[in-house]
């Protein structure tokens, strides 16, 4: 049986997953509203633009995290072709499945926010989607993921077993690390929020993508040096608390371009530290605080933690499909943010539950 601070770990993809949810229903109604973005609200907010900043810094990174963590265990179980094979049918096949047959769904609203005219959908998804629109939604972090892990299985996980490194070092190390890579890329290759399309199988940001794999990385490392045991390392809030503040507002200042003049090296320096450093503190401020969650709060959110994969797959198909039904309602905007959250969260449960999870081809994958 699981401990309490176990438990909290396993929680945890949940929140991240509601997170996300949260931040793709924010976007609909935040000011300086991407002109992409697949359902637009009338009427929006500067605080939801702040909310988007904010959301667009952690969930990714501790879902990478928690993947990481998850998977020495994994491998050892399986061996290494069986945990292949079941990643093949876990990640890879579902992230195949979306980026097919869903995703051009996507990209064909983002044609359409464009101001193109309508074409017949065949002619769009064989010059359009794998053309200049490709994108793959969400399901990008699933292509990215089972390269992780890919990589991970092949990589002599006995020599990684073996090292040992101060838990603290290991941490600074992470942030370094993230904030060169992001530096580099935004200086020299694309922007922050840029895509890079590799092959139509990789489609990622690459300011952020070592950091993606260097907190994949530590979540495998804090696995096997059981930080998250019962008498394990035991994160600080009066460290990793005022952290994630001052680098949250950190990056809130540079991006909303709160102090000018700056200077575009500055900037990106800045930027560069502030979200490496936001990050990975906000990472483990958030297992401090999951693993402390008990009663009945913590088995609520341990009810819906099965079901947190299938969920995030479903997620922005049923959540646009909300978000269009209630654009010209005569709702306040924070009331039609947060129905959209848990009707969405209610609705792909169910669907994970009874479908995803019965099926007997799709519950093999969810």
């Amino acid at each position: 049986m699981k401990n309490q601070r176990e438990m909290g770990i396993d929680n945890l993809r949940f929140a991240m997953v509601v997170l996300v949810i949260a931040l793709h229903a924010a976007m609909t109604f935040m000011d300086y509203v991407p002109e992409w973005w697949y359902v637009i609200n009338p009427k929006r907010s500067l605080g939801f633009t702040y909310l988007v900043i904010i959301l667009d810094t952690f969930p990714m990174t501790v879902l990478f995290f928690l993947s990481g963590y998850f998977a020495p265990n994994s491998l050892k179980k399986r061996g290494t072709l069986s945990f292949i094979r079941n990643k093949t049918i876990h990640i890879a096949i579902p992230w195949m499945l979306g980026v097919l047959f869903v995703a051009p769904f996507f990209s064909r609203l983002t044609m359409s926010a464009y101001g193109y005219p309508s074409i017949p959908f065949i002619s769009f998804y064989l010059n359009d989607f794998l053309g200049v629109f490709y994108q793959q939604a969400h399901y990008w972090f699933l292509g990215v993921l089972f390269l992780f892990f890919i990589i991970y299985a092949w990589a002599s996980p006995k020599k990684i077993k073996l090292l040992n490194i101060a838990t603290s070092r290991m941490i600074f190390f992470t942030i370094f690390l993230t904030a060169v890579a992001y530096f580099l890329s935004t200086r020299y290759y694309k922007p922050a929020n840029g895509w890079t399309n590799v092959g139509y199988l990789l489609y990622f940001q690459p300011a952020r993508f070592m950091g993606y794999f260097l907190m994949f990385f530590l979540g495998i490392y804090a696995q096997n040096k059981h930080w998250f045991k019962v008498d394990g390392w035991k994160p600080s809030l009066k460290i990793f608390f005022p952290s994630s503040f001052i680098s949250m507002v950190g990056v809130i200042i540079i991006q909303m371009n709160l102090f000018n003049p700056i200077t575009d090296g500055k900037k990106q320096i800045a930027e560069a530290i502030f979200y490496s450093l936001a990050s990975v503190s906000i990472t483990f401020l958030l297992i401090t605080l999951c693993m402390r969650i008990h009663g009945s709060v913590q088995k609520i959110i341990h009810f819906f933690s099965p079901y947190s994969y299938g969920i995030y797959w479903l997620h922005q198909i049923i959540l646009m499909l909300i978000l269009q039904f209630l654009l010209n309602t005569n709702i306040p905007i924070f009331i039609k943010w947060f129905l959209s959250i848990v009707i969405t969260v209610f609705i792909t449960t169910i669907l994970t539950k009874y479908v995803l999870k019965k099926l007997p081809i799709l519950k093999k994958m969810f």
